[in-house]
């Protein structure tokens, strides 16, 4: 086939795949007729929708924020998790969804979550409990959509990437009214505009971060792409000041650093910058800052506030 697919086609075919009723053979041809042809965002809305519908139902799943993780693999520390913590302290819900580390790809988001004392839900029904209790919940996508993850194998087996990657950073599983999304090719940024616009996505922020993860570097100057009201839209953000040249991939992948930084015993100047970095992109996709300024100043009253207990001033914690 030389076209592309029509979004309902699409959509029946991930659905075909998520009922069990292709074959490896087929799927392997599928995927890779997708990449030979370059996946559109037409193909990619309507493969997502399919996920959507199979996904398992909760009620009322009250999310802000929907962060996916799902860098292949770390080569940075993932100081991003920080980010996410300190604003759901800071009354953000966070629903966080990624999936296990293995040989072939490594990463460290599970592992600094555990020694922070945060494990996987064991489904969207406990994350919502955990979302009330502490406004933060991870869930992986093996237990999310379990026939969906097992794509994520052929990878070793075609030799190349798939929009296997793609589709898990825009599922959204809490329909969350803003998405962060990571990519770790800038050509990646604007699909995933298209994609989320074609379904509806109300808010999202798209930065090249480390690895794959939304994780934004400070010591550069940034363009995020970003949804605001279905209308794709960018915005600049310039490098923090005072600064020395930090090297991100020659430090020590030690997930004690993360859980050490959290709880104030391990100085780490460039790390916390890129925390706060993070944060204000998040703050102002949410809506909660009206410009770079103020979303990078409520982002330091915020991560300066985490150890007295999260208690920050109303417009950090307004709904």
């Amino acid at each position: 086939m030389n076209r592309a697919l029509h979004r309902e086609e699409a959509r029946r075919a991930m659905a075909m795949i998520l009922d069990g009723v292709a074959s490896p053979l087929q799927i392997s041809a599928y995927l890779m007729l997708l990449r030979r042809n370059g996946e559109t965002a037409e193909e990619l809305a309507g493969m997502v929708e399919a996920m959507r519908a199979h996904l398992p139902p909760v009620r009322r799943l009250a999310v802000d924020l929907d962060w996916p993780s799902y860098a292949e693999p770390h080569n940075q520390q993932p100081w991003f998790l920080l980010a996410a913590l300190a604003l759901a302290q800071g009354g953000v819900r966070v629903l966080m969804h990624g999936r296990p580390s293995d040989a072939e790809q490594p990463t460290l988001t599970r592992a600094a979550l555990s020694l922070l004392g945060i494990e996987p839900m064991a489904g969207l029904a406990e994350a919502k409990s955990a979302l009330g209790d502490h406004g933060f919940a991870y869930v992986g996508l093996e237990t999310l959509l379990p026939e969906f993850h097992r794509l994520f194998a052929y990878r070793q087996q075609l030799g190349v990437r798939t929009c296997v990657n793609t589709l898990a950073r825009a599922l959204n599983p809490g329909s969350a009214r803003a998405q962060l999304i990571g990519v770790a090719h800038p050509a990646y940024q604007r699909l995933h505009q298209d994609l989320l616009c074609l379904l509806d996505q109300p808010a999202a922020a798209i930065l090249k971060g480390g690895g794959g993860e939304f994780q934004r570097n400070p010591l550069k100057v940034y363009e995020v792409g970003a949804v605001e009201a279905g209308t794709a839209v960018a915005h600049q953000w310039a490098p923090s000041a005072g600064l020395d040249a930090f090297d991100w991939r020659g430090e020590e992948l030690d997930a004690r650093r993360v859980a050490d930084l959290w709880v104030g015993s391990f100085d780490h100047p460039a790390a916390e910058a890129a925390i706060v970095a993070t944060m204000a992109v998040a703050l102002r996709t949410l809506g909660r800052a009206s410009s770079v300024v103020d979303a990078e100043a409520l982002a330091n009253q915020i991560w300066h506030g985490r150890l007295n207990g999260g208690k920050q001033t109303k417009a950090a914690r307004r709904a």
